[in-house]
Formats: C-alpha cells, sequence, structure tokens
C-alpha cells in the first residue's frame, strides 16, 4: 500500500466514517472498532477471527467489538509473513496491521469433493468455500482439512499438496442421528429455578454440545421485572405458552418430554435425553454465511438450508430460529432468588415468535435468510439455534445449533 491510500485509511478511521475502495460506506457503531489490513502487494483475502471478512487487502475492516482478534491472510502462490497477528482492540479504536507476501513457486492445487455436497471447507482453519471445491497456490507441505455441513458427522485430515500437482480429496460425510432440543424455562424471582438450571446445564456439559441444542427462556412468571423477560416480552411468552404456561421450573425435550419441578430433575433429564437420543434424521439443518463469515458489530446475519430426508406429509412443521447468549453473569442478582449467572438465554427468535410454516418433498431443500440486530448489551457469545418442530403435537423433527460448529 502506498502511502497516501495509507494515510487516507488511516484518517477514515479517525473519523470514523468512510467509504472503502468498493465503495461502501463504513461507520462505527458506539462501542465498535476497526482494523487498517495492508500488504506489501496490496493484496490479499482477509480473514478475522477464522471468518473471511469478504475483503481483500487493502482494506479497512469496520465494526468490530473490543477485545482480541486473530487476523489472516490468504493470497493464492505466496507466502504470508508473519502467518498470524493477535490485536487488541479499545472500545472505538483502530490498529493498523501489515502483511509481507512473497509469492512461491513451490505451490501446488487441491480438489474437494464431498458426498454429500455443501460442506463447508476449512484449510489450515480458515474457511475457503463449499464442496466442490478447487483451492489453487497452496504451499507445498502437509495441511489440515476439515469439513463441516449440518447434521453430518465432520471430517478431519490432513493432506500433502505437492508442486505443480492437484490434490483430490473425496470424503464421505456420514449422517448423524436428529439433534436434541432441550428448552428450559426460568424466572429471576423463582426461588427453585436456580437449582433447576444448575442440574440441567451440569448434565449438559457433561454430554458436549453435540448432544443437544439448548435454549433458555424467561417469561413473566412469577416476576414480570425479569431482564430477560422485559428485552424479549412476546418471544418469551409465545414460547411458554405454546406449552401451557406450566409452573417454573419447567423443561421439555424434543416438545415431548416434560419435567417439572426439581425433585429428582437430574435422574428424570437424562431418562428424557436417553429416549430421545439415536433417532433417525427425518431433515437436515446446516447454516451457510454464519461460521465462515465475520459478523459485524451491528448484526449477526447467515442463512438456514433446511434438507428433506423423507416424506412430511402431515407433519405441520415449523422452522424456529433463536439467538442466544451462551453465558450472562451479574455481579449482583438481577431477581430475589440471588441467580447471578445464566445459560443459554434466548435473545430473539427469527422471523417472529410464531416461526416459519415450511412443507418440503423428500429430497427437496429451502434456504431461509436471518438476521437479528445485535445489542450493545448483548456482549458473551453468540449463537444461533435452528429447528423444526411438529406445530400441532409439539415434536422436534430436528435441532442444529452454531454452537456444535
Amino acid at each position: 500500500m502506498n502511502k497516501s491510500l495509507r494515510f487516507a485509511l488511516l484518517l477514515c478511521c479517525s473519523l470514523l466514517s468512510c467509504t472503502t475502495k468498493d465503495g461502501d460506506l463504513v461507520s462505527f457503531e458506539p462501542g465498535a472498532g476497526g482494523l487498517v489490513v495492508q500488504t506489501s502487494l496490496g493484496r490479499g483475502r482477509i480473514f478475522v477471527d477464522y471468518r473471511d471478512t469478504g475483503k481483500e487487502a487493502p482494506a479497512l475492516i469496520a465494526d468490530l467489538t473490543p477485545g482480541r482478534h486473530v487476523v489472516h491472510l490468504f493470497l493464492a502462490g505466496h507466502n504470508v509473513i508473519p502467518d498470524s497477528q493477535v490485536i487488541s482492540l479499545s472500545a472505538g479504536a483502530e490498529a493498523l496491521v501489515e502483511f509481507e507476501l512473497r509469492q512461491s513457486s513451490s505451490v501446488g492445487n487441491v480438489q474437494v469433493n464431498s458426498t454429500p455436497a455443501g460442506a463447508l471447507v476449512r484449510v489450515n482453519r480458515l474457511p475457503l468455500g463449499r464442496t466442490p471445491l478447487t483451492i489453487a497456490g497452496l504451499a507445498s507441505g502437509d495441511h489440515e482439512l476439515a469439513l463441516h455441513k449440518g447434521g453430518y458427522e465432520p471430517v478431519r485430515q490432513s493432506f500433502r499438496i505437492r508442486t505443480n500437482q492437484t490434490t483430490e480429496l473425496q470424503p464421505a460425510l456420514a449422517l448423524r442421528p436428529a439433534l436434541t432440543l432441550v428448552e428450559h424455562f426460568s424466572n429471576t424471582d423463582c426461588a427453585p429455578c436456580p437449582e433447576a438450571d444448575r442440574i440441567i446445564e451440569a448434565v449438559l456439559v457433561e454430554r458436549g454440545v453435540d448432544s443437544a441444542a439448548v435454549i433458555s427462556y424467561h417469561p413473566d412468571f412469577p416476576g414480570r421485572q425479569d431482564p430477560f423477560f422485559l428485552a424479549a416480552q412476546t418471544e418469551n411468552l409465545s414460547r411458554y405458552g405454546f406449552y401451557g404456561r406450566p409452573p417454573l421450573p419447567f423443561a421439555v425435550v424434543d416438545g415431548l418430554r416434560r419435567l417439572a419441578g426439581t425433585a429428582n430433575l437430574e435422574a428424570r433429564f437424562r431418562s428424557a435425553l436417553a429416549g430421545r437420543s439415536g433417532r433417525q434424521a427425518t431433515v437436515v439443518l446446516d447454516f451457510e454465511e454464519f461460521a465462515e463469515v465475520m459478523q459485524s458489530a451491528r448484526a449477526i446475519t447467515g442463512k438456514v438450508r433446511v434438507e428433506a430426508l423423507t416424506d412430511w406429509a402431515g407433519q405441520d412443521a415449523v422452522l424456529q430460529l433463536a439467538l442466544i447468549e451462551r453465558e450472562i453473569v451479574y455481579p449482583v442478582a438481577p431477581g430475589s432468588n440471588g441467580q447471578k449467572r445464566f445459560f443459554d438465554v434466548m435473545r430473539a427468535l427469527y422471523p417472529s415468535a410464531e416461526g416459519r410454516a415450511i412443507a418440503l418433498a423428500p429430497g427437496g431443500s429451502a434456504v431461509f435468510d436471518f438476521e437479528f440486530a445485535r445489542r450493545a448489551d448483548w456482549t458473551g457469545e453468540l449463537q444461533v439455534v435452528a429447528f423444526v418442530q411438529n406445530s400441532v403435537t409439539g415434536e422436534v423433527l430436528q435441532a442444529h445449533w452454531s454452537a456444535s460448529d
């Protein structure tokens, strides 16, 4: 990058708004920061936190949340020096990140074809596209491949690039059993709720993120001043009403196995999970342009792909999408029950609390966009949960959450 362009980008950051080389107006949200990424050759695909920014250097990466960020660069046929950089951003600040690019003659290609197609391809942890995919200009030597597709077991393997040759990889992905969905209902003024939350979380942590997707709702009972209820009243009341507004604490596994109170809860919860494990999947859910694409400080966006494996006739299926915050800790308990720590809290439902009716023929698929406006007080890890539920019987046919990606 020449000095004048570098100065222009830094000046842009200091003024907190500018136009990128792509012609897009960039403005910083309050508290957000930015990175100015430049290279010795003025080219290179930019990745932040192992997600594709969609930008080529030189570029301004705006609307980044404060904290540590890992920056990578990729340019076919070139060595990148250093391999990566860790940058600490303060609120409202900007930082300059510089890479040196050296052309290399010791490169080759890799061609990745998976069964089924559409798996996300990560090479050395960087998301480079979806199968079928050909990646040109990788450095000769050993590399790490990871394939991810919702509803299927991930594939991880090493492969070797030889100079001026194309390495062909054709991994097959194994279909997973349907993923269980756990929905639990709590309230900051509910005396037995902290104990129920503790039991449910302990069992789920023991089983791992691949065993069940989790959503925690906070309805208006017994206290209407619960901050999580106040932040998403319509959504919390809708899901609570769907299950008939039972006394709290209350949990439901796959919309069918209902668990009330705390008496012998651990044993009942384990039994409910065991009773739903190993079910054959009738539908597959997968997120696209979410885990692999950098999210801004303004919104959480992506797509969910729904693929029917069997006949859905008479299923009255509804697709639900939830944004959750994995962990929230208060310095002072927000309610009368003394609970300060909360997990997998529902922040929003998309496109509405009612979800989206969906019908697919066997082998059919559909893709739906989603966008959650990000709030400044959502400072924890945000993940998306998708599930397909029979709106009449309540049975959850399939679930998927980005935490397992």
